[in-house]
């Protein structure tokens, strides 16, 4: 199934995908279909059924059962940033820092890059800022070697004209 929500997603092909996703037994059902979902949604620009999704996997009354994963939280991250839905990024952002059971999250390189991303669209270079420096001191090897989070930071910086820096 997860395949299938794929190939459809990559011919942009969001309503079969989606045809596909609602057709999965519950028995096959499991957080990397949920996430090709998501996915799928956020490749067609369809953010806030991507984020309403995401919402499903989190609210006590669904019928998934499922916990999100690092991939679910860096696409619903993503969604928020394109869909310009900032309050739910940034609880998204305070959940994982709160909980001790997520706190693991803000070390994984497609969160810190969502994160920076997220906060950069919405022109909060401090908080970019401080993920960035956090990743210099509690990740030395990886603030060395990873191009996507100086790409990211970059992003931030030219979308909020400060070239200087």
């Amino acid at each position: 199934f997860m395949l299938a929500i794929k190939a459809l997603s990559a011919l942009q092909d969001v309503e079969n995908a989606h045809r596909v996703y609602r057709s999965v037994p519950a028995s096959f059902l499991n957080i990397a279909v949920v996430n090709a979902m998501m996915d799928a949604f956020w490749t067609a620009h369809c953010y806030e059924n991507a984020v309403e999704l995401f919402r499903s996997l989190t609210t006590s009354s669904s019928e998934l059962q499922l916990t999100p994963n690092v991939a679910s939280y860096s696409i619903a991250l993503k969604a928020c940033t394109n869909g310009a839905n900032f309050n739910f990024g940034e609880t998204l952002h305070t959940q994982m820092k709160n909980d001790a059971s997520l706190q693991w999250m803000l070390r994984e390189r497609p969160i810190q890059i969502a994160l920076i991303s997220f906060y950069g669209k919405c022109g909060m270079l401090a908080s970019c800022e401080t993920i960035f420096e956090e990743i210099q001191t509690h990740q030395p090897e990886q603030f060395e070697s990873e191009i996507a989070i100086w790409n990211a930071m970059i992003n931030a910086y030219g979308r909020n004209a400060e070239m200087d820096k």
